[in-house]
Formats: structure tokens, sequence, C-alpha cells
């Protein structure tokens, strides 16, 4: 794998802090104890135009989150279904993409108020 720069566009830091976060739980913890490597992100992503203004660090660090727990293929792999993994794979890099769509520009206004940046740090 190059290397990561900062002119990269923010599919590609978030895809790659996708792909640790789901290789490794300590890093996701680690990641979600730590907030300033998802500001930095969010903040060359805000100036660079490319996420919409009202996603928020805290935002970013969540949608990480989720898209690294268990996923389909994971689930299919432990039953020996893998039959099913393939569509499984499939579905998981769709969702993916609506989820890095949504954090793009040009859309309308996300729904209630951003989270509390102290709301990741109070289950700790």
């Amino acid at each position: 794998m190059g290397a990561v720069t900062r002119d990269m566009p923010i599919s590609v830091h978030i895809n790659l802090m996708l792909l640790r976060a789901s290789l490794s739980r300590p890093l996701l913890e680690k990641f979600t104890r730590s907030d300033e490597p998802a500001k930095a992100l969010v903040a060359r992503a805000h100036e660079g135009g490319e996420l919409r203004a009202d996603a928020t660090a805290v935002d970013v660090s969540l949608l990480i989150e989720q898209l690294g727990k268990a996923s389909l293929v994971e689930q299919f792999e432990g039953q020996r279904r893998t039959g099913l993994a393939d569509a499984a794979s499939s579905a998981r890099q769709r969702t993916i993409a609506i989820a890095l769509d949504g954090l793009r520009t040009g859309h309308g206004p996300l729904p209630g108020r951003p989270p509390a940046p102290d709301l990741l740090a109070e289950r700790w």
C-alpha cells in the first residue's frame, strides 16, 4: 500500500480508517478514545470542500465505529455459509459507498443536532 498523503480525497482516508478499524478492535477503541485524528481529518475535508459542512468529527467517528462492526461477511463465514460471502461482501461495499456519499457536500441538512464530543468519551 502506498503512502497516505494530505491531498488524497476524504473517501480514501475514511476507507483506510474503516479498513484498519475492521481489522483491529484495539485500534478502533484507541481511535474512538482519541478524537484528534478525526478532528484533523474532518478539518482537512471541510477546508478542501469535500465534506458536508454539518458533519462533525464525532459523526465521522461514530460512522467509522458502526461500519467497523462485524459484517455479514464475517457472520456468514463464521457460520461456514461461504456461498453467501460474495453477496454479503457486495452489500458491505454498497453500504460503505452509500455512507461515504452521504458525507459529501451537496445534500440537505442532517437531521437532529450534532452529537456532543463527550458522547464518545462517556462510555469509557
